[in-house]
């Protein structure tokens, strides 16, 4: 969840068309990397990217020191959730076990308290916690963190609209908006009066049952992810070919909103589909999506670099500084998962250079030794040291191990 709507409603970065309409062609996306992009490329060395995702790890958890599990840094439940989910992926990315002891501590504490991860009635912050369950299996092959995902997920599967009526909610639906199928979406909030079915929560949901179905090779994972995938199609994609924020499924209300987030798990769930199914219609999607959104705008400048989640005062307690590290977490994916197209690789593996060049350079309180990270990554580095500012910029540093080996 986003801490508040105000919030949201001031970091709208896109108004586009309400109504959903067909996804841009992949003949029209350009897969080159653009020459205004700022540092695209890296001579750093293997061992010399792990240390510096290493040290922005163990700056992180520091922020842990008075505060619980779930509220690091005083942020919120599911930022907490991601804290944890990107100490891990410090590992998975390295091929390390350093932390491996304080994930499971933090994640299973979780869920000892909080059962199946609902600790509010948002599905999203449930499925937050729940993909920090999820890559600590595929980082360490715990079984336990396994069990976890497994039942977090039978709670939100609850939520994942597959009639008219029902999911825990006292109101009724259309079966279709704009002659398209409202099956496959998952309610954001369990309250019984909310009709939000947004990008965020149903990606979330088809990654998760992407990931589940390519770990344990059960159907009804793949079923409830390709549902999943049909509702954003059917009514989240924009004119311009990206994820929408969401919509009411009572009124067929489009919230036209664009964040990086968004796009960024929904290819993590395209690409993890692809990998296990080999369907190229799910690769042809992601590379899309990706190529399209790496080249927005609304997202960053020419230079490449993100400015998404930058508004002030910095030192503002703000859900939407994550997002962009949600979404070069996702890109990574993508890039893992799709060897053979060299086109897609190159230009995520150049943006993900551009990102983490441009927090070392620019954002970090020595480029020399960087330890801490700023929350706008084209600096200055001296706008103050703030859990938020980390927290987004671990993914883009972990990633970049990986794309560069």
């Amino acid at each position: 969840m986003l801490s508040s709507w105000t919030t949201l409603a001031s970091l709208v970065l896109l108004a586009t068309q309400a109504a959903a309409t067909p996804l841009v062609s992949r003949q029209a996306v350009n897969l080159n990397v653009p020459t205004t992009w700022r540092s695209p490329t890296t001579t750093r060395t293997r061992a010399n990217r792990i240390a510096i995702s290493k040290n922005a790890v163990n700056r992180m958890i520091q922020y842990k020191n008075g505060h619980s599990n779930q509220n690091v840094g005083n942020m919120n439940y599911w930022p907490s959730a991601n804290v944890w989910t990107e100490v891990v992926m410090h590992d998975f990315q390295a091929g390390t076990r350093d932390f491996i002891g304080t994930t499971l501590d933090a994640v299973g504490d979780t869920f000892g308290q909080y059962p199946n991860f609902r600790h509010n009635d948002w599905n999203d912050d449930t499925l937050w916690w729940q993909f920090a369950a999820i890559y600590q299996f595929r980082a360490y092959g715990d079984n336990m963190a396994l069990t976890w995902a497994r039942a977090s997920w039978d709670f939100v599967t609850r939520y994942q609209i597959t009639g008219t009526s029902g999911n825990g909610k006292n109101f009724s639906w259309p079966s279709q908006c704009r002659s398209k199928s409202n099956m496959g979406g998952v309610f954001w909030k369990l309250t019984a009066s909310d009709t939000y079915v947004n990008a965020i929560t149903t990606a979330l949901y088809m990654a998760s049952s992407a990931h589940l179905h390519d770990l344990t090779g059960e159907g009804k994972y793949l079923t409830a992810a390709t549902n999943a995938r049909n509702y954003i199609r059917n009514h989240l994609i924009n004119g311009a070919g990206l994820v929408q924020d969401g919509m009411n499924i009572q009124s067929c209300a489009i919230t036209d909103w664009v964040f990086t987030y968004n796009q960024g798990k929904y290819i993590e769930a395209l690409a993890v589909l692809y990998g296990k199914t080999g369907r190229t219609e799910y690769l042809d999607e992601a590379v899309n999506i990706a190529a399209l959104s790496m080249k927005q705008s609304s997202f960053q400048g020419t230079d490449g670099v993100i400015t998404e989640g930058q508004r002030t005062p910095y030192s503002e307690n703000d859900d939407a500084r994550n997002f962009k590290g949600i979404y070069l977490r996702g890109l990574a994916v993508l890039y893992r998962r799709a060897p053979a197209n060299h086109q897609i690789r190159n230009l995520i593996r150049a943006y993900i250079n551009v990102q983490a060049n441009a927090l070392i350079d620019l954002a970090s309180d020595n480029a020399s030794n960087p330890i801490h990270y700023a929350v706008p990554w084209k600096g200055p580095r001296n706008s103050g040291n703030h859990p938020w500012g980390q927290l987004a910029a671990l993914d883009a540093l972990s990633v970049f191990v990986h794309v560069n080996n």
